[in-house]
């Protein structure tokens, strides 16, 4: 079913374990009536997004590559003839990719109308024309380098649920010592790629569980870090919806109601800030004075504030 060619001797043999991810450039031909590779479907240095990425034993929807590429060694250049059955697949691959190639370039999701029968469609006339005709095709295959599980950053979607849980203080203490630093925005980073995969594991948990809770306590530090940070940045507006969303984990967080009061006075929204700092002290006593001091300096700043707008009202009315 594939006839293999090597065209170029590789130099390292690599161990392909599972997730490892193996980047290759590749040629896509069809076979035509002649037995001939003339028609060029494809080319990874023509599409535009680079060479390829394949993660062993993540299930890619055209197995026959995983297959190909671990045969393979480091530098190989290599050309495989496929026949029909084992490459059915390729126009929706070939979609996918030269979708994502017109995305990065436009800016612009891709929208296909499919009129008529729709596995026939896939807005390309040749991969049209593949998925009618369901024609050999030859892969050259040059591997650029092989990375082991453990020497590079993997997607969310690769990681196991262990793993995220396993990621997830080492995150939070990245981002602590970030936040030490002064660099906010790195810590804001780290502080949300681990709340993204709190995110992702609640999904599995039934409302109210014992794992939905422990999702939910596991996510409210990281919460009061998140909007912390950026209260230092002074984009107040994510801090009140961070804290709002901690506030309903702990509906007695002291840390929240502080945060969220401070960005509310930031925004103008006076009423709510002061309802916020006054539940932060009657949590905390222990922060009457610095509540008191809060609370003076947002009167003071509304009324030099009433006070401008009074003069800006009589000015016009001068004119």
């Amino acid at each position: 079913m594939v006839r293999k060619e090597i065209t170029r001797e590789g130099d390292v043999r690599p161990t392909f374990a599972s997730n490892t991810k193996v980047v290759f450039h590749f040629r896509t031909f069809r076979i035509g009536a002649d037995n001939k590779a003339n028609d060029l479907l494809d080319d990874t240095r023509l599409i535009g997004n680079g060479p390829f990425e394949l993660i062993i034993g993540r299930s890619f929807k055209l197995k026959i590559w995983e297959e190909l590429v671990c045969g393979m060694l480091v530098n190989e250049v290599a050309r495989f003839t496929c026949e029909p059955e084992v490459v059915r697949e390729y126009p929706v691959v070939s979609k996918a990719l030269r979708d994502l190639a017109e995305k990065r370039r436009t800016g612009k999701e891709i929208c296909q109308h499919t009129c008529g029968h729709a596995a026939m469609a896939t807005g390309y006339g040749d991969l049209n024309k593949l998925m009618a005709d369901r024609p050999s095709l030859l892969f050259e295959i040059e591997i650029v380098k092989v990375e082991q599980p453990d020497e590079y950053k993997h997607d969310s979607w690769q990681l196991s649920d262990q793993q995220k849980w396993d990621a997830i203080p080492k995150l939070r203490k990245i981002g602590n010592e970030l936040y030490r630093d002064h660099k906010h925005s790195e810590a804001v980073e780290k502080y949300y790629e681990a709340l993204s995969y709190l995110e992702q594991l609640i999904t599995k948990e039934k409302p109210q569980s014992e794992g939905w809770h422990k999702v939910e306590l596991e996510k409210l530090p990281l919460l009061l870090n998140y909007a912390q940070c950026k209260l230092a940045l002074s984009e107040y507006r994510d801090v009140i919806r961070h804290t709002s969303s901690a506030l309903e984990i702990d509906r007695n967080n002291v840390k929240a109601y502080y945060r969220r009061a401070k960005a509310h006075a930031a925004c103008w929204n006076v009423q709510e800030a002061k309802e916020d700092f006054r539940q932060a002290a009657k949590l905390d006593p222990s922060l009457a004075n610095s509540v008191t001091r809060e609370l003076l300096e947002l009167q003071d700043k509304v009324q030099k504030q009433n006070k401008l707008e009074g003069e800006q009202l009589r000015e016009k009315k001068l004119f």
